[in-house]
């Protein structure tokens, strides 16, 4: 018997999905049984200290994979893990972080026509964790006077994300709540001046400037594109982190953008933990 039109849209579907699972798997050089033993992982934590164990091992390089992430970590992600994974001291899950990095003009092969580009690249810091607001390893106190550290510190601009509760099906977020010091126009639009910056001049808008042109010469006068790398507004990347005891939920997580006003090298995770010794937080998660 012939399938209906719909059904053969999704088998069709369907085989997408697994061929992209498939080479995600081939990617990240681990088995679907692998990956499923990672899941399972994640999704049995007990406590809120399951998920620092857990991804301090990922991050560590112990499993090729975890619950948010589908491969190893990237490497320039590798020059930052020592400031991560102290972070993780203070109850502060990283699950999302880039430095600041300047690739100058380097050539680019179009993968959909094969023509050769010429790209500039610059992109600056930025952290994105998870801190349980109620926890008996941390005082109140000491939370609070960590956020207001963050929020007045000159050296990054910072989200601050938290809701009441989810919605039955575990996924909408009730009573969302968000307080912010990232700028109004923050990478949301195309700007000339993004060369400018390129040439050393200091631009506070946009996270990642990218460039494209078809010769060496004609990159200095391309058109510029931004990209934002993340969403202070949008709290989806929680769903990740969803287990059978509800963990992540039961202590009322913040969720934390930090990102670095200047595009120069810096060290982000650095100046986070001195923002949270100066409020008076305790390494109360270290191992």
């Amino acid at each position: 018997m012939a399938k209906d039109k719909s059904q053969a849209n999704n088998d069709i579907g369907k085989d997408g999905s697994e061929q992209r699972a498939r080479y995600i798997r081939q990617q990240g050089n681990f088995t679907e049984e692998e990956e499923l033993e990672v899941r399972q992982q994640w999704a049995s934590v007990e406590e809120y200290n399951d998920f620092l164990e857990l991804n301090r091992a990922f991050l560590n390089g112990e499993v090729k994979l975890s619950c948010y992430h589908m491969g190893p970590i990237y490497q320039e992600t590798k020059a930052m893990l020592p400031g991560l994974l102290r972070l993780h001291d203070y109850g502060m899950l990283t699950f999302e972080s880039q430095p600041s990095k300047f690739i100058e003009r380097t050539t680019e092969d179009c993968p959909c026509c094969g023509e050769e580009k010429y790209v500039e690249t610059q992109q600056r810091a930025f952290i994105t964790f998870i801190l349980p607001y109620e926890n008996n390893n941390i005082s109140q106190k000491a939370m609070y006077r960590f956020l207001l550290e963050l929020m007045i510190d000159d050296n990054f601009y910072v989200s601050i994300l938290n809701f009441d509760r989810s919605c039955r099906f575990g996924r909408c977020k009730k009573n969302v709540r968000i307080a912010s010091s990232f700028p109004a126009n923050w990478a949301t639009h195309i700007n000339i001046s993004v060369r400018r910056t390129l040439q050393g001049r200091n631009v506070e808008e946009e996270l990642l400037t990218y460039y494209q042109a078809p010769t060496k010469d004609e990159l200095v006068d391309a058109i510029p594109r931004t990209r934002q790398w993340i969403d202070p507004e949008c709290c989806c990347m929680l769903d990740a982190f969803r287990s059978d005891a509800n963990v992540l939920e039961n202590v009322h997580p913040l969720l934390v953008h930090v990102l670095a006003k200047r595009w120069e090298e810096q060290d982000l995770p650095g100046l986070v933990e001195k923002a949270a010794i100066r409020a008076g937080m305790e390494p109360a998660f270290a191992v």
